[in-house]
């Protein structure tokens, strides 16, 4: 039986794909079709046929399945990884807003704080800068990332408007950008949402002043706006709208607690900053590298308590789940009943914590079922102890060593160890790796 190529089934052709994709279990019905179709007719011109048999034809394409597919898709790989890091590279700011922009909101911090090793500075949302989503500026020619406000909660597609109107100049004031956007979505709650979240710092400074005056600026506009209806002739009087600006502090808790709720991560400030150095010589992962961790594998966790979740087990036992959160992300960690009587008073509180226990993993779920809390301050660290010689302190190495630790503050005391005694340096530093290389070099260079 001979079949001519140009008129192959498309389960055939199909079969022909599959061949070249390197599927193993596919080529055995492969060979079923060679008997089925025992020869080909390749046309080679107007007025000649070759004939081949179809083992002939799958001897001539097969081996092309020994690398076509995965040599085809190393170069695709290579080439789109090459386009990644060319634009990190050359366009860090425009790579990175478009990395958060796409991503979902577990992965957001650990893109800040990669942004942050970058040295680029990710800012509350900005009236006057900030895009729907993530989007790169320049502020006082310094690159920077403002927070998107159509990520804010409560504003949604408000944020459209206030864009389109910006076009006609930047606002001026919170009276401004009240007369101006003329929106259905603009409403007490929404001007609300944007004041908290920081879109209003860059003009007024403090939030919780424009808060006081956020509300009457609204109302006055659209009265104001009213009157301008009802004369067409009438210009819109700016002095009508109330509300000069209070200043009324806002501090940095408040900051933390508003963005949290309306941005659903800390942008302006962290609660764990300051303890950057201490929090990864305590832990024994960060929370995203969790569910890397063995099932049942002893973990210690550092971070701090944003959500409370009391529960009653099926034994009618008190048990509490807590979400907590670090620079990389958050996770779950359990307090079953005897935990909790132990360590219940850590429930509430608002400081850094140490979490001790085992990893629990379930399929996409992973948590730490606790067995022992305590605050970071208190966990005693190591201090960095340096092995010296008395010969070997000369004033260029004493002075030289001084400069370096002022350079890197932190929270470990400095040990120096001359093998005759110990001294304490009455110094703390960082034991950042970077501190930590400088010091070997000077030392041993």
């Amino acid at each position: 039986m001979r079949k001519n190529a140009t008129d192959l089934t498309i389960e055939y052709l199909d079969l022909n794909r599959k061949v070249l994709a390197c599927e193993a279990r596919i080529r055995q019905r492969a060979q079923e079709l060679v008997k089925q179709y025992p020869s080909l007719d390749i046309k080679q011109d107007e007025t000649s046929t070759v004939i081949i048999t179809t083992k002939e034809w799958f001897d001539i394409i097969e081996p092309f399945a020994d690398y076509g597919f995965n040599k085809s898709h190393s170069y695709g790989y290579g080439m789109v990884s090459y386009w990644t890091a060319y634009l990190k590279a050359n366009y860090p700011s425009e790579y990175m807003a478009a990395l958060m922009t796409s991503c979902d909101s577990k992965k957001l911090p650990v893109y800040l704080n990669e942004s942050a090793h970058m040295g680029l500075t990710v800012t509350a949302p900005d009236i006057n800068l900030s895009g729907v989503m993530f989007k790169a500026a320049t502020i006082n020619g310094e690159p920077m990332i403002p927070f998107g406000l159509g990520s804010i909660a409560h504003v949604g597609v408000l944020s459209e408007d206030i864009i389109t109107e910006r076009k006609n100049g930047l606002y001026t004031s919170i009276q401004d950008f009240c007369s101006r956007v003329d929106s259905p979505n603009l409403n007490s709650n929404t001007i609300d949402a944007l004041i908290r979240a920081g879109c209003f710092d860059s003009i007024h400074g403090s939030r919780n002043g424009v808060l006081e005056v956020g509300a009457s600026a609204l109302a006055s506009a659209r009265k104001q706006r009213k009157k301008v209806h009802k004369d067409a002739m009438q210009l819109f009087d700016m002095s009508e709208i109330d509300g000069e600006v209070p200043d009324v502090e806002t501090t940095r808790e408040d900051i933390l607690k508003y963005e949290k709720e309306l941005l659903g991560l800390y942008v302006t400030y962290h609660p764990l900053e300051g303890y950057e150095d201490k929090a990864v010589e305590m832990a024994s992962t960060e929370i995203i590298d969790l569910g890397e961790c063995d099932d049942k594998s002893k973990q210690r966790l550092v971070g701090i308590v944003t959500k409370i979740n009391r529960k009653t087990t099926r034994k009618g036992d008190n048990m509490v789940v807590l979400t907590i959160e670090d620079f990389s992300g958050e996770c779950e960690v359990v307090l079953f009943k005897n935990t909790l009587e132990r360590y219940g008073e850590f429930v509430d509180n608002e400081n850094v914590l140490v979490f001790d226990g085992k990893a629990n993993k379930r399929e996409e779920y992973v948590s730490l079922v606790v067995d022992h809390i305590e605050e970071l301050d208190n966990v005693k660290v190591d201090p960095l102890v340096i092995f010296l010689t008395e010969d070997a302190m000369t004033e260029p190495l004493i002075a030289r060593l001084s400069a370096l630790f002022n350079t890197y503050p932190g929270d470990y005391p400095v040990i120096l160890d001359t093998g005759d005694k110990a001294l304490d340096l009455n110094v703390l530093v960082s034991k950042k790796e970077e501190m930590i290389d400088k010091l070997k070099e000077l030392l041993h260079g």
